[in-house]
């Protein structure tokens, strides 16, 4: 009867060795395996991202771009013999830059008195004309006055410079109106047009 007690006492302690190495143990869970949140911030419709707080750096890509701002085509300088017509609203059209240029320039004042300028190169450093027409309200092709540069056919003569998009012309020439076309060329003219970039 002893021994069968015995028996049964080291049964039982197996039996509970067994039950306790049975129970599954704990494992640490692999970084990888964690799920990261979403931390994407979001705005309601208007709002924008906040400024950064002094010592934040902001996020490179998220600030808007700045894009030049294309050159409009204008005049600086248009002066006429002794007249200066600079600060009219000029509209300036410019082809030809790189190899033979042409700019024309129209204008017109608070009289309605229109203006017209032609600069046409040859090549890029090479007047090959200038003309000049004004032209009040009323007045026909034929009525209007102005000052012609040809140096072709010995109408006075001029100088052309192309820098970039800027076009300056300077020199004298022959001078008209409705009535009289002068045979000296004696008349000067300066202009420079910065054209649209």
């Amino acid at each position: 009867m002893r021994r069968y007690a015995m028996v049964l006492a080291a049964a039982s302690v197996a039996l509970t060795g067994c039950q306790a190495s049975s129970a599954p143990e704990t494992t640490p869970v692999p970084s990888s395996s964690i799920v990261e949140t979403d931390t994407t911030e979001t705005f309601a419709p208007g709002e924008g991202r906040p400024a950064p707080s002094d010592g934040e750096v902001p996020d490179e890509g998220t600030g808007p771009t700045e894009t030049p701002r294309p050159t409009i085509a204008h005049a600086i300088e248009v002066r006429i013999g002794e007249q200066d017509h600079s600060d009219l609203d000029w509209h300036v059209s410019c082809t030809g830059l790189d190899g033979s240029p042409t700019v024309i320039a129209s204008a017109a004042d608070e009289d309605n008195t229109a203006y017209v300028v032609v600069v046409i190169g040859s090549g890029s450093d090479s007047l090959a004309s200038f003309t000049f027409t004004e032209t009040a309200e009323g007045q026909s092709v034929r009525e209007r006055s102005g000052l012609t540069v040809n140096p072709g056919v010995g109408q006075g003569n001029g100088s052309l410079w192309v820098e970039d998009t800027t076009v300056t012309s300077t020199g004298r020439g022959i001078s008209y109106d409705e009535t009289t076309v002068h045979t000296e060329a004696d008349m000067t003219y300066s202009v420079e047009f910065v054209c649209a970039g």
